[in-house]
């Protein structure tokens, strides 16, 4: 399917994009860090840092099944790293916010914010920008669930938990002041006793409301990204976002969904035993990967198959239960 060929070409062009652009962030990153005195293992209790990774490696793993679907007209992208890319692509939209709302007015300058010696202008403006693009106007994936909209949001709340046990037990262990250096941001450091009243975390029945509402807002984020996407797909490339399946208009979109290469296609309808359990039979073309149609009976399938060989030619073999073939005919094509 060309348009298929066509989104896998561009799906490529971004994710090479993404992993040169994640890399010379990093790269620019690290080595400010190290200027600074500071390790690069610490650079990972940074949400936008930890996001820039995730990024790059994701992309990094996209292109062998973009170069793959790009051969073969289709969508080579397994699922589980379409699940990754919505991960990338949600938390991308929280750097994003993280960069507008918390880091942006910390700055004494905007244009230090997306300076390019310190890698702010990848990772924080245009990586996570081509993250978003990709996501929700290029990436597709039939299987998609309402469930996994759920799937970003514990990602966040693993990694929202595991700072703030960390600055608990620093908290304990090494000091206020200390604790206080490793929260990453400011909303991280709510600790008890400090003498900031800001941050002190003594009233913990707002600071569970705030917890709460962050992760409310982080779960439309996700709904958002997931209904986007969804929508794009139906969109762009005919995926039914409810079924899963392909939206099939014409005859030539029929064989694109049944996955059937269009110039060694034969028009050869094969009818067999489905489910024994059920005693129902179905119609499948020649190196179609799924049944065109279920029924209930072999005589219903035979009708049918006769009205697609009137229709479009070809021929019908009718299979046993056990799967041999015992009557084989030939119709003339249309016109």
């Amino acid at each position: 399917m060309r348009r298929l060929k066509n989104l896998n070409i561009i799906q490529l062009v971004i994710n090479i994009l993404l992993v040169i652009g994640e890399a010379i962030g990093l790269y620019f990153v690290i080595t400010s860090a190290m200027s600074g005195g500071t390790s690069p293992v610490e650079l990972l209790r940074f949400y936008t840092e930890l996001t820039a990774i995730i990024t790059g490696v994701v992309a990094l793993m996209s292109i062998v099944p973009n170069i793959i679907g790009m051969k073969k007209k289709q969508n080579a992208t397994p699922h589980w790293l379409f699940t990754l890319g919505y991960i990338s692509a949600v938390m991308n939209i929280l750097t994003l916010l993280v960069v507008a709302f918390i880091l942006r007015p910390a700055m004494t300058q905007f244009d230090a914010l997306f300076d390019v010696q310190s890698g702010s202008l990848f990772q924080h403006f245009l990586c996570p920008l081509l993250s978003l693009i990709l996501f929700f106007f290029f990436a597709i994936a039939s299987k998609a669930k309402f469930r996994q909209t759920f799937v970003p949001l514990l990602v966040t709340v693993t990694y929202a938990a595991a700072i703030v046990l960390g600055v608990v037990i620093i908290f304990y262990t090494q000091g206020a002041k200390a604790a206080h250096d490793f929260a990453p941001y400011p909303f991280f450091r709510i600790l008890p006793g400090t003498d900031d009243p800001i941050h002190d975390g003594t009233n913990y029945l707002q600071n569970l409301g705030i917890a709460g509402i962050v992760l409310l807002m982080t779960y439309v984020i996700c709904f958002v990204a997931w209904c986007v996407n969804r929508l794009m797909s139906l969109i762009v490339i005919g995926y039914n976002y409810q079924s899963g399946k392909k939206v099939v208009k014409t005859r030539r979109d029929e064989i694109d969904a049944l996955g059937v290469d269009q110039e060694n296609y034969t028009n050869v309808y094969h009818i067999s035993y489905h489910d024994r359990r059920l005693k129902t039979w179905k119609v499948k073309s020649e190196g179609a990967k799924r049944a065109i149609k279920v029924f209930n009976t072999q005589k219903e399938a035979i009708e049918y198959a006769n009205g697609q060989v009137k229709l479009h030619g070809g021929s019908i073999r009718i299979h046993s239960m056990v799967g041999r073939i015992r009557r084989d005919w030939q119709k003339n094509p249309r016109g």
